[in-house]
């Protein structure tokens, strides 16, 4: 009886781990416009006035963004807003 039990137990412990390691189909990916997140940022909070979008046609973009953020440039990203504030600590 006892057995009969445990390997009763055993095999709904078996099927319910197999039927969460199932998944199912992922759920598809929702694109995100960062531009857009970023500007509501921006408008809800007042330190936006420190803040400048890092573009390539700043004059110092590569050296800036391999300070702050080493390597980033070399990846291969969909999107991508960096604003950074231009204060001097010292």
């Amino acid at each position: 009886m006892k057995k009969t039990v445990r390997a009763a137990l055993a095999a709904i412990l078996v099927l319910s781990l197999l039927s969460a390691c199932a998944g199912g189909t992922p759920a598809p990916q929702k694109q995100v416009d960062l531009s857009s997140f970023a500007k509501t940022l921006q408008e809800k909070y007042e330190f936006a006035s420190y803040l400048v979008e890092m573009t390539p046609e700043y004059e110092y973009y590569e050296e800036d963004m391999e300070r702050a953020f080493p390597a980033l440039l070399e990846m291969d990203l969909e999107q991508q807003v960096v604003l950074m504030t231009l204060i001097n600590i010292n």
